[in-house]
């Protein structure tokens, strides 16, 4: 699952509301594991914590990419995994690699839970997808 908020001041950053919006995705990400823990009973806790949510963030041209799991049985952690600013002028197009990066980063990390969904059944079962996903090894 993956979890975006948006804010886009385009001169000056608003931080009580980035530090709304950073709650908002930790509470979600949060809601959202402890939802699908419900609805599957039978989960052993090893399971569970492979259970990763993921979610994105932009504050103004600053984009962040962040993993929200159960650490142990009573903590949570939350990694950012990437960051990149967006490019606002053409003299900044270098930075559109670092966000390419986030995006490869964001695409293996998608693959990598849905080739565990499937190999768990949880996915082929329900009738979500006909075959197995890519290989996320082969997208490097």
């Amino acid at each position: 699952m993956v979890i975006t908020a948006f804010y886009s001041g385009q001169f000056k950053e608003n931080t009580k509301h980035s530090i709304e919006d950073t709650l908002k995705i930790l509470e979600c990400g949060i809601s959202s594991s402890r939802k699908e823990a419900a609805h599957s009973n039978d989960a052993s806790l090893s399971k569970f914590l492979k259970l990763n949510v993921y979610g994105v963030h932009v504050i103004k041209s600053q984009v962040t990419f962040s993993e929200i799991s159960l650490d142990d049985e009573t903590h949570w952690k939350c990694i950012e995994l990437r960051n990149a600013k967006l490019p606002t002028a053409w003299s900044d197009r270098v930075n559109l690699v670092q966000y390419m990066e986030l995006l490869a980063t964001l695409y293996v990390c998608l693959l990598l839970y849905l080739n565990q969904l499937y190999n768990n059944n949880i996915i082929s079962s329900a009738g979500c997808l006909s075959r197995k996903p890519k290989d996320p090894k082969a997208a490097y």
